[in-house]
């Protein structure tokens, strides 16, 4: 069945939609939590596990949509894909956390919840320098 709504909030399901839905059906055996963004967060998460593997890191800007940045610090760990987050404004903090291992550079151009402003031109000079793919 579906866990307690206590579970899911310890799990890193925060983002208001998913609580809604949750709260609606809790007591159910299903949950479904969808809506305008379902398409663009299976394509994102497609983008990702078709250049990552067991073992691979990514760089992320630490503003991105609740959705965006549940599926990296929490789901995509369960499949040893460890992301390391950092100051969206600073295009030295992506060179400074990028590893042997990191196999992405990723970034949304205007993150939540602040909408921080990504530095685009320097961000991919660093990603391309580092023949890593940005994924904006």
């Amino acid at each position: 069945g579906v866990p307690p709504l206590e579970e899911l909030v310890g799990a890193g399901v925060n983002y208001g939609a998913a609580m809604t839905a949750a709260r609606e059906m809790e007591g159910y055996d299903v949950v479904v939590v969808g809506g305008g963004n379902s398409a663009g967060q299976a394509a994102l998460h497609l983008a990702i596990v078709t250049l990552m593997g067991a073992g691979s890191h990514i760089v992320a800007a630490s503003a991105l949509y609740g959705g965006s940045h549940n599926l990296l610090a929490y789901t995509l760990p369960r499949f040893g894909i460890e992301t390391t987050f950092v100051d969206t404004r600073d295009p030295a903090a992506f060179a400074a956390a990028i590893r042997d291992n990191t196999r992405l550079v990723f970034a949304e151009t205007l993150g939540n919840p602040g909408l921080d402003v990504l530095n685009i031109p320097a961000v991919s000079k660093i990603a391309h320098d580092a023949a890593l793919p940005l994924l904006v």
